[in-house]
């Protein structure tokens, strides 16, 4: 493993006392905290207490700007090796690697033919033009670097915070440099965070600190093997994930999927398992797609959970969840934030780059009634009546739509009679009360190639009006 680099701006000057720091908002502690926690942020010296001085209110200079896009780029091993030659005169002997680097990328210029001017302050449409370039956007062609801020803002680094005239602190840099690594990068599925580890540059999340049952031996470094996975068709239709994951190990597990349907669509769901092998069922994540729409790579993201009974994996698996769609409201609904968040406990993920390709048939399946019956467990069971049998085989789903809002409902519990769907979810799963909205039913049949791409076809049925009183 080469060794770690700080992502975070690092004066080479330390300080042996701070006996006075100023103090800093607590999204810039957190976000400092955060790396620093990762091993990534040592901060400009030692507080009394021993804590780490981030110096998060003081103005960030040039050199420590460079510096940092060096690191984002995970160049600093490279850059610290070279022998550089610039035109500057005024180049600290710590910051010339920096400097040297990126002046010879061209990733950056001097203020004159012969001054860098390193102890200048960085703005903060200079300092986001430099995570950008980390990134791979270029300041010539996908943006304007004296308003960098609006495809940052776009991208979610930063969230409008940004103007002309904003102060700026190396409390920022600590907040932007922190949500950049959540960031994909230009035209790729993965973020910074995930390339920078592909790299070696930081290291790879561990397995799960959770308190677990399972023997961990099993499972080191498992973020780092090339696991496969596979499409299949399970005993009822039904489009299944298989893979080489073991779970034998484990109490049970919990597993994350992404879908990517291109152009920057994307949807996502969790479910978890006690079986011994990871797979998961993917057929509820295409009922809610448009006619010719392509899924175009499925990831998963894989957690053990710890549980002497199903309640206590059930408990497990809520908690994490929870947490990930917590940090996904909280972050505008960024995945990238939320799956950071959690990244810690990640004992393996793989990518199954195959596609599946949905198309709608013209037979519509009616729907001639709903009933919503709430028991004293706080379930939902909805019992839906179609106009014709229940085929044996192929994947229903219930789709509920308010405004332009779906919630898709799953149907492991699906109880299939001659003309009646019944299946029970926990109360509210749909929506809040007194909302109205149609039901749809959706009728999925898939089918795996020989080069392993799938198709699915499906039948859709007209709107049914419900509203929750």
């Amino acid at each position: 493993m080469k060794r770690l680099f700080s992502l975070l701006l690092v004066s080479v000057m330390t300080f042996s006392l701070v006996c006075t720091v100023r103090a800093a908002s607590p999204e810039a502690i957190a976000a400092a905290d955060a790396i620093h926690e990762l091993g990534l942020f040592q901060g400009v010296g030692i507080n009394q207490d021993g804590t780490p001085n981030y110096d998060l209110d003081r103005a960030p200079n040039r050199f420590e700007a460079v510096t940092m896009l060096v690191r984002l780029l995970g160049k600093e091993e490279e850059a610290a090796a070279g022998t550089w030659n610039t035109p500057f005169t005024d180049v600290a002997e710590w910051a010339i690697p920096y400097v040297g680097y990126a002046y010879s990328n061209k990733l950056t210029d001097g203020i004159s033919d012969a001054s860098f001017g390193g102890a200048s302050p960085v703005t903060a449409a200079q300092y986001i033009t430099f995570v950008l370039r980390a990134l791979g956007y270029d300041s010539s062609s996908d943006f304007q670097w004296d308003a960098a801020w609006e495809l940052s803002d776009e991208l979610g680094v930063t969230s409008g915070q940004y103007d002309a005239s904003s102060s700026f602190t190396r409390g920022d840099v600590a907040i932007i440099s922190n949500s950049a690594l959540s960031a994909n990068l230009k035209g790729k599925e993965n973020t910074l965070l995930q390339s920078l580890q592909l790299d070696e540059v930081i290291p790879s999340p561990q397995n799960d600190p959770i308190e677990n049952n399972h023997d961990d031996s099993s499972s080191a470094d498992d973020n780092n093997k090339d696991y496969k996975a596979w499409f299949s068709i399970d005993e009822q239709g039904g489009l299944l994930v298989q893979s080489d994951i073991d779970a034998s190990n484990w109490d049970g597990y919990a597993v994350l999927m992404r879908a990517s349907y291109g152009d920057k669509e994307y949807d996502h769901d969790w479910e978890w398992s006690t079986q011994k092998s990871v797979e998961v069922d993917a057929s509820y994540l295409l009922a809610p797609q448009e006619d010719a729409a392509v899924l175009q790579s499925l990831e998963l993201y894989v957690f053990p959970l710890s549980g002497e009974s199903i309640s206590d994996l059930s408990k497990s698996f809520n908690n994490l969840s929870s947490e990930f769609f917590d940090t996904m409201e909280i972050n505008q609904y960024s995945f990238e934030k939320a799956i950071n968040s959690i990244s810690h406990k990640t004992a393996a993920r793989v990518l199954l780059d195959k596609t599946v390709t949905v198309s709608t048939s013209e037979d519509l399946l009616p729907i001639s009634s709903i009933d919503i019956i709430n028991d004293a467990d706080g379930k939902e069971t909805y019992s839906v009546e179609i106009g014709q049998p229940v085929e044996p085989e192929g994947v229903y789903s219930l789709l509920y739509r308010s405004g332009e809002n779906n919630h898709r409902f799953r149907l492991s519990a699906l109880h299939r009679d001659s003309d009646r769907l019944t299946f029970t979810r926990e109360t509210g799963h749909f929506s809040e009360l007194s909302i109205s909205g149609s039901f749809y039913v959706i009728y999925c049949t898939f089918d795996v190639d020989s080069s392993g791409n799938a198709t699915c076809t499906k039948s859709v049925s007209d709107g049914y009006e419900y509203s929750f009183q």
